[in-house]
Protein backbone atom coordinates (compact mmCIF):
# COMPACT_ATOMS: atom_id res chain seq x y z
CA UNK A 1 0.00 0.00 0.00
CA UNK A 2 2.76 2.32 0.93
CA UNK A 3 4.76 1.65 -2.65
CA UNK A 4 0.76 2.46 -4.42
CA UNK A 5 0.66 5.36 -2.20
CA UNK A 6 4.33 6.46 -3.20
CA UNK A 7 3.82 6.55 -7.13
CA UNK A 8 0.33 7.69 -7.28
CA UNK A 9 1.76 11.11 -5.48
CA UNK A 10 4.69 10.81 -7.62
CA UNK A 11 3.83 10.81 -11.07
CA UNK A 12 -0.34 10.70 -10.82
CA UNK A 13 -2.81 8.14 -11.26
CA UNK A 14 -2.35 5.53 -13.89
CA UNK A 15 -5.29 4.65 -16.40
CA UNK A 16 -4.83 0.60 -15.27
CA UNK A 17 -2.07 -1.61 -13.00
CA UNK A 18 -0.86 -5.24 -14.26
CA UNK A 19 -0.33 -7.15 -11.64
CA UNK A 20 -0.28 -11.33 -10.73
CA UNK A 21 -2.77 -13.05 -9.26
CA UNK A 22 -1.10 -13.15 -5.35
CA UNK A 23 -3.36 -12.64 -2.22
CA UNK A 24 -2.90 -9.11 -1.78
CA UNK A 25 -4.27 -8.09 -5.64
CA UNK A 26 -6.94 -10.60 -6.03
CA UNK A 27 -9.14 -13.27 -3.97
CA UNK A 28 -9.19 -16.62 -6.57
CA UNK A 29 -11.39 -18.84 -5.38
CA UNK A 30 -9.75 -21.50 -7.12
CA UNK A 31 -6.16 -21.89 -6.85
CA UNK A 32 -5.20 -21.52 -10.71
CA UNK A 33 -8.71 -20.20 -11.77
CA UNK A 34 -10.34 -16.71 -12.16
CA UNK A 35 -10.07 -14.01 -9.90
CA UNK A 36 -13.12 -12.90 -8.40
CA UNK A 37 -13.08 -9.08 -9.25
CA UNK A 38 -16.34 -8.18 -6.78
CA UNK A 39 -14.77 -9.87 -4.17
CA UNK A 40 -11.81 -6.94 -4.05
CA UNK A 41 -8.79 -6.79 -1.68
CA UNK A 42 -7.65 -3.97 0.14
CA UNK A 43 -5.27 -3.30 -3.16
CA UNK A 44 -8.05 -3.95 -5.06
CA UNK A 45 -10.43 -1.33 -3.38
CA UNK A 46 -8.17 1.09 -3.60
CA UNK A 47 -7.97 1.09 -7.39
CA UNK A 48 -11.70 0.60 -7.43
CA UNK A 49 -11.96 4.04 -5.82
CA UNK A 50 -9.85 5.67 -8.06
CA UNK A 51 -10.66 4.88 -10.98
CA UNK A 52 -7.82 2.45 -11.91
CA UNK A 53 -8.30 -0.75 -13.90
CA UNK A 54 -7.20 -3.58 -12.27
CA UNK A 55 -5.54 -6.40 -14.77
CA UNK A 56 -4.70 -9.88 -13.59
CA UNK A 57 -1.48 -11.61 -15.10
CA UNK A 58 -3.23 -14.85 -17.04
CA UNK A 59 -0.96 -15.32 -19.66
CA UNK A 60 2.70 -17.45 -19.47
CA UNK A 61 4.61 -13.70 -21.07
CA UNK A 62 3.04 -11.95 -18.50
CA UNK A 63 3.68 -13.50 -15.79
CA UNK A 64 7.54 -14.25 -17.09
CA UNK A 65 8.51 -10.32 -17.13
CA UNK A 66 6.95 -10.27 -13.72
CA UNK A 67 9.26 -13.33 -12.99
CA UNK A 68 12.72 -12.03 -14.76
CA UNK A 69 11.89 -8.75 -12.37
CA UNK A 70 12.12 -10.74 -9.67
CA UNK A 71 14.86 -12.53 -10.50
CA UNK A 72 17.03 -9.36 -11.03
CA UNK A 73 15.89 -8.19 -7.33
CA UNK A 74 17.17 -11.41 -5.69
CA UNK A 75 20.42 -11.82 -7.54
CA UNK A 76 21.56 -7.94 -7.42
CA UNK A 77 19.55 -6.63 -4.77
CA UNK A 78 19.86 -9.04 -2.11
CA UNK A 79 23.28 -9.44 -2.41
CA UNK A 80 24.08 -5.29 -2.57
CA UNK A 81 22.21 -5.25 0.56
CA UNK A 82 24.12 -8.14 2.32
CA UNK A 83 27.68 -6.38 0.96
CA UNK A 84 26.40 -3.21 2.21
CA UNK A 85 25.88 -4.29 5.81
CA UNK A 86 22.17 -3.33 5.82
CA UNK A 87 19.75 -4.99 7.96
CA UNK A 88 16.50 -2.77 8.15
CA UNK A 89 13.65 -1.57 6.23
CA UNK A 90 14.15 1.82 6.90
CA UNK A 91 17.37 1.84 4.90
CA UNK A 92 17.40 -1.07 2.74
CA UNK A 93 14.49 1.53 0.88
CA UNK A 94 16.59 4.45 1.37
CA UNK A 95 19.39 2.51 -0.76
CA UNK A 96 16.78 1.32 -3.14
CA UNK A 97 15.44 4.93 -3.16
CA UNK A 98 18.91 6.89 -3.59
CA UNK A 99 20.63 4.22 -5.28
CA UNK A 100 19.41 0.91 -6.52
CA UNK A 101 16.72 2.38 -8.61
CA UNK A 102 18.10 4.97 -10.16
CA UNK A 103 21.39 2.59 -11.70
CA UNK A 104 18.99 0.23 -12.46
CA UNK A 105 16.38 2.43 -14.69
CA UNK A 106 19.83 4.07 -16.09
CA UNK A 107 20.56 0.51 -17.20
CA UNK A 108 16.95 -1.16 -18.01
CA UNK A 109 15.13 1.74 -19.12
CA UNK A 110 14.16 2.58 -22.59
CA UNK A 111 12.30 5.70 -23.96
CA UNK A 112 8.67 5.24 -24.62
CA UNK A 113 7.49 5.64 -28.06
CA UNK A 114 4.80 8.16 -26.70
CA UNK A 115 6.29 10.48 -24.63
CA UNK A 116 3.35 12.04 -23.30
CA UNK A 117 2.26 11.08 -20.00
CA UNK A 118 -0.65 8.45 -19.19
CA UNK A 119 -0.35 9.58 -15.85
CA UNK A 120 -3.65 11.58 -14.69
CA UNK A 121 -2.99 14.03 -11.93
CA UNK A 122 -5.61 13.27 -8.77
CA UNK A 123 -6.32 16.69 -8.43
CA UNK A 124 -7.48 18.06 -4.84
CA UNK A 125 -8.92 14.34 -4.47
CA UNK A 126 -7.97 13.44 -0.25
CA UNK A 127 -5.67 10.53 -1.29
CA UNK A 128 -5.53 10.26 2.32
CA UNK A 129 -8.93 8.42 2.77
CA UNK A 130 -8.60 6.28 0.11
CA UNK A 131 -4.99 4.81 -0.17
CA UNK A 132 -5.42 3.05 3.14
CA UNK A 133 -6.37 0.00 4.80
CA UNK A 134 -9.68 -0.04 5.60
CA UNK A 135 -12.45 -2.11 7.92
CA UNK A 136 -15.78 -2.01 9.20
CA UNK A 137 -16.19 -2.51 13.12
CA UNK A 138 -19.73 -2.43 15.11
CA UNK A 139 -18.60 0.38 17.99
CA UNK A 140 -19.06 -1.59 21.39
CA UNK A 141 -20.88 -0.63 24.84
CA UNK A 142 -18.14 1.30 26.28
CA UNK A 143 -17.76 3.56 23.18
CA UNK A 144 -15.14 1.69 21.52
CA UNK A 145 -13.64 0.16 18.48
CA UNK A 146 -10.43 -1.86 17.89
CA UNK A 147 -8.66 -2.55 14.86
CA UNK A 148 -5.12 -4.17 15.05
CA UNK A 149 -5.15 -4.49 18.97
CA UNK A 150 -5.38 -0.80 18.86
CA UNK A 151 -8.42 0.55 20.46
CA UNK A 152 -9.65 3.30 20.10
CA UNK A 153 -12.14 5.54 22.27
CA UNK A 154 -14.83 7.55 20.23
CA UNK A 155 -15.30 11.14 21.72
CA UNK A 156 -19.44 12.29 22.44
CA UNK A 157 -20.60 12.85 19.23
CA UNK A 158 -23.29 16.17 19.50
CA UNK A 159 -26.85 14.76 18.81
CA UNK A 160 -26.12 11.33 20.59
CA UNK A 161 -25.57 10.70 24.05
CA UNK A 162 -23.44 7.20 22.55
CA UNK A 163 -22.08 5.48 19.22
CA UNK A 164 -22.84 2.08 20.72
CA UNK A 165 -23.86 -0.23 18.27
CA UNK A 166 -23.22 1.61 15.37
CA UNK A 167 -21.37 0.30 12.70
CA UNK A 168 -18.34 2.05 11.60
CA UNK A 169 -15.60 2.52 9.00
CA UNK A 170 -11.76 2.53 10.70
CA UNK A 171 -9.15 3.38 8.56
CA UNK A 172 -5.56 3.00 9.16
CA UNK A 173 -3.62 5.70 6.97
CA UNK A 174 -0.28 5.66 5.47
CA UNK A 175 1.34 7.59 8.63
CA UNK A 176 0.29 4.95 10.48
CA UNK A 177 -2.62 6.82 12.41
CA UNK A 178 -6.38 6.06 12.07
CA UNK A 179 -9.70 7.50 12.03
CA UNK A 180 -13.07 6.47 12.54
CA UNK A 181 -16.10 7.55 9.90
CA UNK A 182 -19.53 6.74 10.54
CA UNK A 183 -20.71 7.62 6.43
CA UNK A 184 -19.26 10.93 5.88
CA UNK A 185 -19.05 11.85 9.63
CA UNK A 186 -15.61 11.18 10.92
CA UNK A 187 -15.76 10.62 14.75
CA UNK A 188 -12.52 10.91 15.39
CA UNK A 189 -8.74 10.85 14.45
CA UNK A 190 -6.42 8.92 16.50
CA UNK A 191 -2.24 8.33 16.44
CA UNK A 192 -0.59 5.00 15.91
CA UNK A 193 -1.24 3.91 19.81
CA UNK A 194 -5.00 4.88 19.72
CA UNK A 195 -4.83 8.46 20.88
CA UNK A 196 -7.75 10.72 19.97
CA UNK A 197 -5.84 13.73 18.28
CA UNK A 198 -8.15 16.81 19.32
CA UNK A 199 -9.37 18.63 15.74
CA UNK A 200 -8.72 22.14 15.49
CA UNK A 201 -11.04 24.81 16.32
CA UNK A 202 -11.54 25.70 12.80
CA UNK A 203 -12.19 22.16 11.76
CA UNK A 204 -14.98 21.62 14.52
CA UNK A 205 -17.94 21.54 11.50
CA UNK A 206 -20.00 18.99 10.32
CA UNK A 207 -18.52 16.97 7.44
CA UNK A 208 -21.87 17.55 5.16
CA UNK A 209 -21.72 21.30 4.68
CA UNK A 210 -22.92 22.18 1.17
CA UNK A 211 -21.21 23.76 -1.20
CA UNK A 212 -22.30 24.78 -4.79
CA UNK A 213 -21.34 23.46 -7.89
CA UNK A 214 -21.54 25.80 -10.74
CA UNK A 215 -25.30 26.70 -11.86
CA UNK A 216 -26.29 22.74 -10.50
CA UNK A 217 -28.64 22.96 -7.31
CA UNK A 218 -27.17 20.28 -5.57
CA UNK A 219 -25.53 19.84 -1.97
CA UNK A 220 -22.73 18.00 -2.02
CA UNK A 221 -19.68 17.10 0.68
CA UNK A 222 -16.16 18.33 1.25
CA UNK A 223 -13.57 15.87 -0.87
CA UNK A 224 -11.29 16.33 2.10
CA UNK A 225 -14.04 14.40 4.64
CA UNK A 226 -15.33 11.30 2.67
CA UNK A 227 -13.72 10.55 -0.25
CA UNK A 228 -15.77 9.06 -3.39
CA UNK A 229 -18.42 6.90 -2.22
CA UNK A 230 -20.51 5.39 -5.82
CA UNK A 231 -23.43 4.31 -3.36
CA UNK A 232 -24.51 7.98 -2.08
CA UNK A 233 -26.57 10.56 -4.19
CA UNK A 234 -24.23 13.32 -3.63
CA UNK A 235 -20.72 13.16 -4.46
CA UNK A 236 -18.00 14.90 -3.42
CA UNK A 237 -17.23 17.81 -5.90
CA UNK A 238 -16.08 21.18 -5.16
CA UNK A 239 -14.07 22.15 -8.50
CA UNK A 240 -14.62 21.67 -11.78
CA UNK A 241 -11.14 20.26 -12.22
CA UNK A 242 -12.42 17.73 -9.59
CA UNK A 243 -15.30 17.08 -11.88
CA UNK A 244 -13.52 16.21 -15.02
CA UNK A 245 -10.92 14.14 -13.37
CA UNK A 246 -13.99 11.57 -11.33
CA UNK A 247 -14.78 11.39 -15.03
CA UNK A 248 -12.01 10.88 -16.71
CA UNK A 249 -11.02 8.13 -14.05
CA UNK A 250 -14.77 6.77 -14.84
CA UNK A 251 -16.67 6.95 -11.22
CA UNK A 252 -20.43 7.98 -12.70
CA UNK A 253 -21.64 11.06 -11.01
CA UNK A 254 -25.54 11.18 -9.68
CA UNK A 255 -26.58 14.68 -9.47
CA UNK A 256 -30.27 16.14 -9.42
CA UNK A 257 -31.73 12.57 -10.22
CA UNK A 258 -29.72 12.50 -13.32
CA UNK A 259 -26.74 10.06 -13.68
CA UNK A 260 -24.15 11.42 -15.93
CA UNK A 261 -21.43 8.09 -16.49
CA UNK A 262 -17.99 8.05 -18.54
CA UNK A 263 -18.19 9.83 -21.69
CA UNK A 264 -21.94 11.55 -21.23
CA UNK A 265 -21.47 15.00 -18.95
CA UNK A 266 -22.87 17.35 -21.27
CA UNK A 267 -22.41 20.88 -20.26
Amino acid sequence: MHGLGERVDQYGLPMSLHSDRAGWAFHTPKAGGKVDKKNLTQVGRVLDRLGIEHIPAYTPQARGRSERINRILQDRLVNELRVKGIRTIHFANRYLREQFIPRYNEEFSREPADPETAFVSPGQTDLDQIICIQEERTVAKDNTVVMNNVKMQIDKQPGRSTCAGVRVTIRKHLNEGYTVWWGTRRLGRYDKKGMLIPRPKADRRSSTSGYAFGSVAAKITSPLEGGFNKNRTFHLLLTEENFIIILYCGVGILICGYFFGPGNFFA
